[in-house]
């Protein structure tokens, strides 16, 4: 019988087949894994969107919870993963929270405490592209010689007419914090990551140990943005294992 869970969300574009490979080795070492995919233009596209995706997934962790107590741990991916997993602990259950014994960040967080309409319109075009160009039959990319005018325009409207949106995005950094006073977080990133800078992840890792946080952070030379698993796999399970071992007890 599985000794915890692990919960799985994924990015912006994922689906549950880019997860299975991580699932997979979870579950060879006692993990009953579950996957969420963000459904991030409905969480985006409506004011409370992110918190609505958040109690479902919290609905989802109760029952579970329910039938079989165990501990468990979260492992987000990207920005969109980081957004949904704020909104879960936002609506956890208290005895699911108290269950709760660490998350791992996957490329995550890539944005500032103050989002400006330049920043949502660079960062989130790219974020939006590969998807696009991917429905139109072609290449999968961050930027696009004619979409990326477009696609950045329409970003940086909905930024000016989505404060609601924009303010949860913002205040998710402090709030996923404050849902780890109690457990530790490891952040896992690339330095050639060219949608989720390093640096917006190393300055909330040390906003983590401001806090007093157990927070550790492990940078991979050469990785790409979500590619960690897939460029890096060694490296990347070794640090994944490692973080399980210490923050589930042992059993």
């Amino acid at each position: 019988m599985p000794r915890h869970r692990a919960l799985l969300i994924g990015w912006l574009g994922s689906t549950p087949r880019h997860l299975r490979p991580l699932a997979r080795h979870l579950e060879a070492r006692g993990a009953d894994v579950s996957v969420r995919v963000p459904d991030t233009l409905r969480a985006m596209a409506t004011p409370g969107g992110w918190a609505r995706q958040g109690r479902a997934i919290a609905a989802q962790l109760a029952e579970a919870h329910a039938a079989d107590p165990r501990p468990w741990f979260l492992h987000a991916s990207s920005n969109a993963g980081f957004w949904s997993a704020a909104a879960l602990f936002d609506a956890l259950d208290p005895s699911v929270r108290a269950a709760h014994r660490g998350s791992i960040l996957d490329s995550a967080p890539g944005f500032p405490d103050r989002v400006s309409p330049r920043f949502t319109a660079r960062f989130a075009g790219r974020a939006m592209l590969p998807g696009l160009l991917a429905a139109l039959g072609q290449p999968p990319a961050h930027t696009h010689r004619w979409l990326t005018p477009p696609v950045s325009a329409l970003l940086g409207a909905w930024h000016v007419l989505a404060p609601r949106q924009v303010r949860f995005m913002e205040s998710s950094l402090a709030r996923m914090r404050a849902a780890h006073t109690d457990a530790p977080l490891l952040l896992l990133h690339g330095d050639a990551d060219a949608l989720v800078l390093p640096e917006y992840v190393e300055a909330f890792h040390r906003a983590c140990l401001a806090e007093g946080l157990r927070a550790e952070r492990v940078t991979v030379p050469g990785a790409t943005h979500v590619r960690l698993l897939v460029a890096h796999r060694a490296g990347y399970l070794e640090a994944v294992d490692g973080f399980v071992r210490r923050a589930l007890p042992p059993g």
